[in-house]
């Protein structure tokens, strides 16, 4: 499941949204996040990312698009790319048999939203998501040689989105004992039904 540090930084991302009245809670808030790990700083690090900017693009664009709560409006919300690239997390680790997810985890998931703009920026500021998942795996920027090799021995990564419709079932089964996190987030984490798609909301994900 989620590791302690990551449970206390989706808590706390929580809270600060609550506290700031936003009324939804996207993938760039997620990437916006993690971006304080310093795994995941060494990362773009190895992938000669200008993580100042970087920042600066996700805060800029959050800041033109965040929608914030009515006076009658309940707690903040995830939106469903909120929400998927928590269980894609899940379901990418509990497959590798590694464990808990981390914050770089998270960022490895977040690839799989292709249409948020997390991922453009992302792709904007040269990482992509074979670099982040050969860093994991070698602590180095992937080469040609490397995407050859992970092209021919993880084929079941290569598949992952045909298991994707049966992710519910899985990550119910892996939140089977209970979790510190909180209750919202173990819940949507569930379910997918709770708030708007990418596609409900302008310019959001």
């Amino acid at each position: 499941m989620f590791s302690k540090e990551l449970e206390n930084s989706i808590s706390s991302l929580f809270d600060q949204a609550t506290k700031t009245g936003l009324q939804y809670i996207t993938v760039e808030h997620l990437l916006l996040m993690i971006m304080e790990d310093f795994e995941v700083r060494d990362a773009l690090k190895a992938s000669n990312c200008n993580i100042s900017a970087l920042n600066n693009d996700v805060k800029e664009f959050l800041q033109d698009t965040a929608i914030t709560k009515g006076e009658n409006a309940k707690s903040s919300q995830p939106t469903l790319g909120f929400q998927r690239v928590l269980q894609r997390s899940v379901f990418h680790v509990q497959s590798s048999g590694k464990g808990l997810v981390k914050h770089i985890n998270i960022l490895v998931a977040i690839f799989s939203e292709k249409e948020s703009h997390a991922v453009y920026l992302l792709t904007k500021h040269g990482v992509s998501r074979l670099d982040v998942v050969t860093f994991i795996s070698h602590g180095k920027k992937s080469e040609k040689k490397d995407r050859i090799v992970w092209a021919t021995s993880f084929p079941n990564l290569l598949s992952l989105s045909k298991k994707e419709k049966n992710i519910n079932q899985k990550v119910a089964i892996i939140y089977k004992r209970p979790s510190t996190i909180s209750n919202a987030l173990f819940l949507f984490c569930l379910n997918l039904s709770p708030s708007p798609s990418n596609g409900d909301l302008p310019n959001s994900s």
